[in-house]
């Protein structure tokens, strides 16, 4: 409780503020009423927020978790499309996204705590590398992606099939990513390489810190 009381004397101190959370938090409450109509089997978790563009496309699944915040402006699109029947979309709780897209084919999974700007995650190649891309037969390679927690994404990322970044590490402003990034780093570049290792000390501070948080992060 003692997260929501805050809340509340926020909302008090800060009418703002307050009128912003209610209305992302009725605009999370519609999406979850809308799209439990549809036979795809999305899951969502408690306290999704929505101040953005969100839109869920496609025959796959998509499973969000608790506390999750979507935020953006009108240019800031969240969208998450599939496109197979069996694909499926993971986010984690405590994520906040703000203008990320992602097209899957067949898996890609976001960790808790993750934070992500406006970029782009693909676990496929859209279309075929060779001559006969346009015709409807040829193959389209695929791997999936998984991101694991508390991911920072910077503004501009694009992440490609087949890749994994490591807990706590943080992807740099236009990065391309094509190759596995470990845990624990800064990278950046095109394509991505580690510019940093972050320190023992650094990663104590943010394990205590997640250890002192409530499950559901209020």
């Amino acid at each position: 409780m003692t997260g929501t009381n805050e809340k509340i004397r926020r909302g008090i101190r800060e009418p703002s503020a307050g009128l912003h959370y209610l209305a992302s938090r009725f605009r999370g409450e519609c999406c979850k009423a809308t799209h439990a109509m549809t036979p795809n089997g999305h899951e969502f978790g408690r306290n999704l927020r929505i101040s953005g563009t969100f839109r869920i496309r496609g025959p796959g699944k998509v499973a969000i978790g608790d506390d999750v915040m979507i935020e953006g402006g009108p240019y800031n699109l969240n969208s998450l499309y599939t496109y197979a029947r069996g694909a499926e979309i993971r986010i984690g709780s405590r994520c906040i996204l703000g203008g990320l897209r992602i097209s899957c084919r067949q898996r890609v999974e976001i960790g808790d705590w993750c934070l992500i700007s406006d970029s782009r995650i693909t676990d496929n190649d859209q279309h075929g590398v060779y001559p006969n891309r346009r015709d409807p037969e040829a193959s389209i390679e695929m791997l999936p992606v998984i991101i694991e927690e508390n991911v920072w994404i910077c503004l501009a990322v694009i992440i490609l099939k087949g890749v994994r970044i490591g807990r706590n590490s943080v992807i740099a402003a236009g990065a391309v990513v094509v190759e596995d990034i470990p845990p624990n780093c800064v990278a950046a570049g095109n394509p991505a390489r580690v510019i940093k290792t972050f320190s023992a000390d650094d990663v104590r501070r943010a394990e205590e810190f997640f250890a002192k948080r409530e499950p559901s992060g209020r």
